[in-house]
């Protein structure tokens, strides 16, 4: 699905987590992300061969929370996984939006970070993500 500024996205809805593990028999292991598929560092290394793939995951409620982000490109990690479970330093720093600038996406001049400029700011959950069918946020 398109976000803004040439990014797609793929909710890994519940549904395709379950698909992803039953297809390869692996179970996730990872101490960082919440639901990493256990294939899915084949799996993103893989896409990437072709540009950069970020792997991305928000964990929000009530302006509280953590966000974790990994990146590769051409079949290598190029920004290991990391969580910032405070989200109090600056917010180019975050996982999300370092993620983001990675795969070549600039602050727009506005106060909004990243995360906002391409979109990520328009659904609450991935289930919302998963119902959206392409329209850009009007945020």
């Amino acid at each position: 699905m398109a976000l803004r500024h040439g990014v797609a996205m793929l909710p890994l809805t519940d549904e395709l987590f379950d698909v992803i593990n039953e297809a390869d028999g692996e179970k996730p292991q990872d101490d960082i992300f919440w639901k990493f598929p256990g294939s899915g560092e084949d799996l993103f290394r893989s896409w990437s061969h072709g540009g950069v793939v970020a792997y991305i995951e928000v964990e929000l409620f009530g302006g509280a929370g953590s966000q974790a982000a990994a990146v590769w490109e051409s079949r290598h990690v190029v920004m290991a996984p990391y969580m910032d479970e405070d989200l109090a330093g600056p917010a180019d720093a975050w996982p999300v939006n370092a993620a983001l600038a990675r795969l070549g996406i600039r602050s727009d001049g506005s106060s909004r970070d990243l995360f906002a400029a391409v979109g990520l700011d328009c659904h609450r959950d991935t289930d919302e993500w998963a119902m959206h069918h392409g329209e850009h946020c009007r945020r």
